[in-house]
């Protein structure tokens, strides 16, 4: 998994060739559901086990939780560098109140480090500063050093678990197929004309009609609506750069 990522993040410098987020997305999910099986199990065996074990077991799921996100941020990162931002403050939001908060978790946004509190147990996410340099994400076990307090979060059962992580998947989907078609856009155009134009973004959309996923132009941008979520996709001032929402554009 981490080597399939590595590999589209050392692709992304090549703006003019097609992303494949909604396919990152896809194995990010796909990589959640996994860790929903483990989850199980561990939490089964953890019950005939020693505190030890137990605690293992919770800090387990919060560090997976953790990784999965760290993922979806290298992402963003890699978008970023093509033009598209705002996925990233998607993916905190609908992670925020489509898993932590429902699961009764905390997470704490610090500068550049996160520290999550998930069933009873704590992961930290970390990762580099804005700039050239990829911001390559990393999760670990236990708080992190910025005196993140240690809350106490409840326990989740794994279908309290799957079910959270089935309603943030899909509650992304427009997001993240709006960022697949905007980074699609080849970064040579024609003189005069920006790349991120709404007529640009209209004809990129217009070709990925009879999908699942459905597009309308709007004075502001881009509406992008799927069975259960909504996006937009808005050109920046210049045009240089489009920036992807939750919501259909107003």
């Amino acid at each position: 998994m981490s080597r399939f990522l590595e590999d589209f993040a050392t692709r992304s410098a090549l703006s003019a060739r097609r992303w494949p987020t909604v396919l990152v997305a896809v194995v990010v999910a796909c990589a959640l559901s996994f860790t929903g099986v483990l989850f199980a199990r561990d939490r089964q065996n953890a019950l005939a086990a020693a505190g030890s074990r137990a605690n293992a077991a919770r800090d387990a799921l919060a560090l997976a939780s953790l990784g999965s996100f760290a993922r979806l941020m290298d992402l963003d990162a890699s978008l970023r560098r093509a033009g598209i931002v705002g996925l990233q403050a998607v993916g905190v939001h609908e992670f925020q109140s489509q898993l932590v908060g429902p699961l009764g978790g905390v997470l704490e946004l610090g500068p550049r480090q996160w520290t999550l509190a998930l069933n009873g147990g704590w992961a930290c996410l970390t990762w580099l500063g804005p700039g050239a340099a990829a911001r390559k994400a990393t999760a670990a076990l236990g708080v992190c050093t910025d005196n993140a307090p240690l809350v106490a979060s409840s326990g989740v059962t794994p279908a309290q678990f799957r079910s959270a992580e089935a309603r943030m998947s899909s509650s992304q989907v427009a997001a993240l197929d709006a960022a697949d078609v905007a980074a699609a856009i080849p970064s040579s155009t024609s003189r005069g004309s920006a790349r991120f134009s709404l007529a640009a973004l209209d004809r990129a959309f217009a070709r990925r009609r009879g999908t699942p996923v459905h597009s309308r132009v709007t004075s502001s941008g881009i509406s992008v609506a799927a069975a259960r979520s909504s996006a937009c996709v808005q050109p920046t001032a210049t045009r240089a750069q489009v920036r992807v929402t939750l919501g259909r554009c107003a």
